[in-house]
């Protein structure tokens, strides 16, 4: 019995989270090659971000950044468009200056592939095909 409820709650992971994690992948793996490079996850975060620049100037304001979030949290009403004691647009806006810059946006992104990797997890499912790694 508890060997089916186990199976059952896998399957129940399985089924609730890849779909939505292999469809992130496969929008981030841009030459569709199967894997996800720290170039692409880059490409896509930094145009994923620009998007909210609603006027134009290149950078992403905190309101632009607000209304993007809220916009988002209306999509997929599970989301929170922030959450407590998270300030996401200050760990973006690097130099502080209130804004969000193309560049700030690749760096943020050097540093989520490079946290995933570490972690071992990042965008696994695209790598799946990818073979053993080579040895360090």
């Amino acid at each position: 019995m508890k060997q089916l409820l186990a199976a059952g709650a896998a399957l129940m992971l399985a089924t609730a989270v890849t779909p939505a994690f292999a469809l992130n992948t496969a929008k981030a793996d841009l030459n569709h090659d199967g894997h996800v490079t720290p170039q692409e996850m880059q490409q896509r975060k930094v145009a994923k971000l620009m998007r909210a620049d609603r006027d134009g100037d290149g950078r992403v304001s905190r309101a632009e950044y607000q209304a993007m979030m809220d916009r988002r949290a209306q999509r997929h009403p599970s989301m929170k468009a922030n959450k407590p004691g998270k300030d996401k647009f200050a760990k973006l806006d690097l130099n502080r200056d209130g804004f969000i810059t193309p560049d700030e946006a690749a760096q943020a992104a050097q540093r989520k592939f490079a946290r995933r990797a570490a972690a071992n997890q990042g965008y696994a499912p695209a790598q799946a095909n990818a073979g053993p790694a080579a040895p360090r």
